[in-house]
């Protein structure tokens, strides 16, 4: 089961507009999770470039201090995972502008439903973290979901 969401990022990663987004556990005991693009010229960054992501439990938007529940950082792209899910690419350096310290930052707005907001804070500590793009609105798509019945 996995949901599908969409965003409006700047044209250079427009491409990422609609995704599926799939969480899940290591061994190491922690929660990583990855962006999976729903285009159609998203097949070999899907596969040699992957956009996994770390999620932590934050409480503020650093650049902002507005409230959330979670963080999705992207980092550089190589994590040494312990293991993942069956058939997921080996990560690999994640392409502009997700190699430059990106974070998603989450809030839950309901069941099903969560908004959020990605800022490049980037890798130098002088850089001024900027929006990355609008506000994200995540849906569940609960339909994808139901088990098809038999006609």
């Amino acid at each position: 089961m996995i949901p599908d969401f969409e965003i409006t990022w700047p044209l250079q990663i427009a491409w990422l507009n609609f995704f599926k987004k799939v969480v899940f556990y290591a061994g190491d005991g922690k929660t990583y999770g990855r962006l999976i693009s729903e285009s159609v010229f998203s097949g070999l960054s899907n596969s040699f470039s992957p956009l996994y992501f770390t999620v932590n439990e934050l409480k503020e938007v650093m650049s902002t201090e507005e409230p959330c529940d979670l963080a999705y950082e992207f980092k550089d792209g190589i994590l040494d995972l312990p293991d993942f899910p069956h058939g997921f690419p080996m990560p690999a350096e994640h392409p502009w502008p997700f190699n430059d310290e990106v974070v998603i930052y989450i809030r839950h707005a309901g069941p099903g439903v969560m908004v959020g907001q990605a800022w490049q804070e980037g890798k130098a500590l002088q850089q001024v973290p900027k929006k990355l793009c609008s506000e994200i609105l995540m849906v569940k798509e609960y339909l994808s979901s139901q088990p098809q019945s038999a006609s």
